[in-house]
């Protein structure tokens, strides 16, 4: 009997359809919550006394180690062509800069059910994301953080992924 329920194994990942290839250490998942503290009135001062839930980001930051096809789609959704600009004054979630990301568990490892996959449908690169490019003779590591914007998972719950 194992001493732990720990969960591990590898995820490949996709956009759009198209493999992003290796990563430097796997995938991390960010979420940041948004709420309006109530904490100020003339009873209790500044102290914390509620709080109002208003949402909140997520945002999955990977090195890409892989410089292909598939990486460089998530580092540059604006035009096909890397260096061009793309066409400016577009809305990510009403254009076709929004796409789908996908992360697939190794099938044989603990991580294969817990999740087994997660889809965020709407994902677009993070105007937080420092993407650069290292032209030397070492390899050309890729750093990369996709925000997720929250979309209708089904029967009108909105959501920023789901898993399976």
């Amino acid at each position: 009997m194992a001493l732990i329920a720990a969960i591990a194994g590898p995820y490949s990942g996709t956009y759009n359809g198209n493999g992003i290839g290796q990563t430097r250490e796997g995938w991390e998942l960010f979420i940041r919550w948004h709420f309006e503290r109530l904490d100020q009135s003339h009873l209790y001062g500044r102290s914390l006394i509620d709080a109002v839930y208003l949402g909140g980001d997520v945002s999955l930051i990977f090195e890409g180690i892989e410089y292909a096809s598939g990486l460089t789609a998530v580092a540059w959704p604006f035009s096909a062509t890397v260096g061009l600009m793309g066409v400016v004054g577009r809305m990510a979630d009403a254009s076709s800069i929004v796409k789908a990301l996908v992360l697939t568990a190794a099938s044989g490892t603990t991580a294969a059910s817990s999740p087994a996959s997660l889809t965020a449908s709407k994902s677009v690169i993070s105007e937080q994301s420092r993407n650069a490019l290292k032209f030397a003779p070492s390899v050309r590591r890729v750093p990369i953080e996709m925000m997720m914007m929250p979309y209708d998972t089904g029967a009108g719950a909105i959501g920023w992924f789901t898993t399976t």
